[in-house]
């Protein structure tokens, strides 16, 4: 089997997570909303085009014309995710990332104590400074951003970078986000809105 790159606009991204609300009743649905905040951050920082999307395991590549929709692709397709959970770039570059979430992963009696769960177990993977990891912080946690950053400068991080995605409006009505990277360096990215208002 080969391994093929499905892209889509971060519009048709957003429309298809604003039609299954409920706490994202499909496996891939809250990778795909980290996906939706580092494309538009990644916009905001000035890069065009930006799509969303999941590598497949295909007989023959996909092409452009022939690109299922996001309901299909998840229903039909084989997504590759051993490494990769979301791909986000366009036809001149591509960023590849994990995506875990501390109310999901995160053991412990503190959403802190959650938090530093994932990283450790995150941190054992094989090393590849190209995969980055994105953290879904959908819990507030009372560690520092610089405590949290100096702990990873102080470790062997096996990613290239290592982020936090927190939301900041009540979702889904507002819908806005933030994006922080506390790996290799600490900075914070400008707040982005997502459209994820169903009509009404």
């Amino acid at each position: 089997m080969n391994s093929t790159y499905a892209l889509y606009r971060v519009e048709e991204v957003e429309l298809f997570l604003t039609d299954h609300p409920k706490g994202f009743d499909f496996k891939q649905g809250h990778e795909l909303l980290a996906g939706c905040v580092l494309a538009r951050c990644s916009m905001a920082g000035g890069e065009q085009h930006v799509g969303v999307g999941f590598r497949l395991s295909v007989k023959e590549p996909l092409h452009a014309m022939e690109r299922p929709s996001l309901d299909e692709l998840l229903a039909k397709y084989r997504i590759d995710d051993r490494d990769i959970d979301i791909i986000i770039g366009n036809d001149d570059w591509q960023s590849a990332f994990q995506v875990t979430r501390i109310e999901e992963r995160g053991k412990g009696a503190s959403p802190s104590e959650r938090l530093m769960t994932v990283l450790r177990k995150k941190m054992l993977i094989q090393p590849d400074p190209l995969l980055q990891l994105a953290i879904l912080a959908d819990e507030t946690f009372e560690l520092s951003y610089e405590n949290l950053h100096e702990y990873l400068l102080q470790r062997s991080v096996p990613y290239g970078r290592v982020c936090l995605i927190a939301q900041t409006g009540e979702f889904p009505k507002l819908g806005r986000f933030q994006c922080l990277e506390v790996y290799p360096g600490l900075g914070t990215s400008e707040e982005v809105q997502l459209d994820l208002i169903g009509e009404k």
